[in-house]
Order: structure tokens, then sequence, then C-alpha cells
């Protein structure tokens, strides 16, 4: 998340006058989210190094073409 993104955040639960639990409760969810999401992505792009190391490597055990 972005600074700005954060500070809109700060400035809506200082308009909306969250309790603390409210605002804990809130940073969990968010925390949650933003793993999920870190997982997912993370887990594609590994994925795609994985193919791209596999394609590789079978070019790599290709007799050398003169």
């Amino acid at each position: 998340m972005s600074i700005r993104q954060q500070h809109m955040n700060a400035q809506k639960v200082a308009r909306d006058n969250l309790s603390p639990e409210q605002m804990l409760s809130n940073l969990k969810n968010e925390t949650r989210k933003n793993r999920e999401m870190c997982n997912d992505v993370i887990g594609r792009e590994l994925t795609d190094k994985r193919e791209r190391l596999q394609r590789i490597e079978m070019l790599l055990q290709e007799p050398a073409t003169s």
C-alpha cells in the first residue's frame, strides 16, 4: 500500500471516530488481505521463474550447433 493510501485511510479513521479495537481489527484485516495478495503474486512469479528455468535448462542440454 502506498503512503498516500495509508494517509487517506488514517484521515478516514479520524473522521469516523473509530475505537482502538475497530482500528486494530481494520489493520488485521488489511494485513491478512495484503498477505494473501503477496502470496498469490509471489506464487505466480515463482511458477513462472521455474518454468523459465526449465526451458533454459533444456536449451543448455541440447547439443551445441555450429
